[in-house]
């Protein structure tokens, strides 16, 4: 079979014509693919603002509180409220008795050693070890 010139001409420009479209549409999916993707991320990094944004609003409700802002002032400023009292008590005993408390429970290295050894293989008894 024999071409004419002519033919052969039509025939390569189709060959060129339907490699252009073949590129230009993968070209256009890529494209397309990289697109989605960042509207995914968009999406996921959207969630994630809102997340933020419901526990900053939280909190600047709790901030915002009457009694939050009264548990301030009494913790922080040392403020009381008209008619409020502070009673202070003391027990001169409470240190002494702190410091005999805990020389009483003194655990020795041994002892601890079998404690944290319990404690680390999930025996869940290990608080016996300490009487």
């Amino acid at each position: 079979m024999h071409f004419s010139f002519q033919q052969k001409m039509v025939i390569v420009g189709l060959l060129a014509l339907v490699f252009l479209m073949i590129f230009f549409i993968s070209l256009s999916f890529y494209r397309n693919q990289q697109i989605n993707a960042q509207i995914h991320n968009f999406e996921q990094e959207n969630a994630r603002l809102q997340t933020d944004l419901k526990k900053f609003d939280d909190e600047y409700q709790y901030f915002s509180s009457p009694n939050y802002q009264d548990k301030y002032a009494k913790e922080m400023l040392n403020k009381l409220n008209p008619g409020e009292k502070v009673i202070v008590i003391t027990d001169p005993d409470l240190k002494a008795m702190k410091v005999s408390a805990f020389l009483e429970n003194a655990v020795s290295p041994s002892k601890a050693y079998k404690v944290w050894k319990n404690y680390f293989f999930k025996d869940l008894n290990f608080f016996r070890l300490l009487h």
